[in-house]
């Protein structure tokens, strides 16, 4: 876990800050995505040259919080596999919890055939209180009932979100990543994941003029297979040794 004593937390004290409900016009639940893999050891110069460009997500005083999803997958791993292979409009079943916010949601995330995510999902009130609409949501959405499912993995991080002073773009860090399932963990603390999510793709971007300059290229890596493949040795992942490779050329 984060310290207040890193320094790229106390850098983020000279951006401006945003409010969770200022942030409302850019939620992006239908965007594209854009995602990098870089050594955690850089992230406080990267976060130093977009101070003039971001603002970054300031809840109670606090910039960076902690994140707990739970993905669910068939028995014989049909939603991993379909990543595997290649698949388009593939889709992922999480239960993700947002402590900073107080509140948890079942969310069904679509990898459409245009490289557009998009995002659908419910709130969860309780504990494990799954609503009648989020069941719903899951058969309509994906085919599958949720009896159907079994949990799968745990992935819990830290995440900064920061948004550009348009407000047309969100830009996230998660780093002090870690994944467990019923038999193991693995921790992965020295890279950082960077998404940058946009309404549509644009290389007129400050995040990615940063990228081009220090020559981190984009990756589009999935935590959900990420965890899955570093936890399960027997599943085929053929399709994800290069990103692997570059994953762990970024962790040195």
């Amino acid at each position: 876990m984060y310290s207040k004593s890193d320094n790229f937390i106390k850098l983020l004290d000279s951006f401006a800050s945003v409010s969770l409900p200022e942030m409302d016009c850019v939620k992006l639940m239908h965007r594209i995505d854009t995602k990098y893999v870089f050594n955690a050891m850089v992230l406080e110069e990267i976060i130093a040259q977009l101070q003039p460009y971001y603002k970054v997500l300031t809840i109670n005083d606090h910039k960076a919080f902690p994140y707990s999803t739970t993905y669910f997958d068939t028995p014989d791993f049909a939603l991993y596999n379909q990543h595997q292979n290649g698949k388009l409009n593939r889709f992922k079943i999480r239960f993700r919890r947002y402590d900073a916010f107080g509140n948890s949601f079942m969310e069904i995330k679509l990898k459409t055939n245009k490289q557009q995510t998009q995002k659908k999902r419910h709130e969860i009130t309780g504990k494990d209180n799954i609503s009648e609409e989020a069941l719903n949501m899951i058969e309509t959405e994906t085919g599958y009932k949720f009896s159907e499912l079994q949990k799968t993995l745990v992935n819990e991080f830290n995440r900064i979100t920061l948004v550009n002073n348009d407000f047309t773009e969100r830009l996230t860090f998660d780093f002090n990543l870690s994944f467990k399932n019923e038999n193991d963990k693995e921790e992965l603390s020295n890279i950082v994941i960077a998404e940058l999510k946009q309404d549509k793709y644009s290389n007129i971007s400050s995040f990615h003029s940063i990228m081009k300059d220090r020559g981190i290229r984009k990756l589009g890596v999935s935590k959900y297979c990420l965890g899955m493949v570093l936890l399960n040795p027997d599943l085929k992942w053929n399709s994800f040794k290069p990103k692997m490779l570059q994953i762990k050329k970024a962790a040195i």
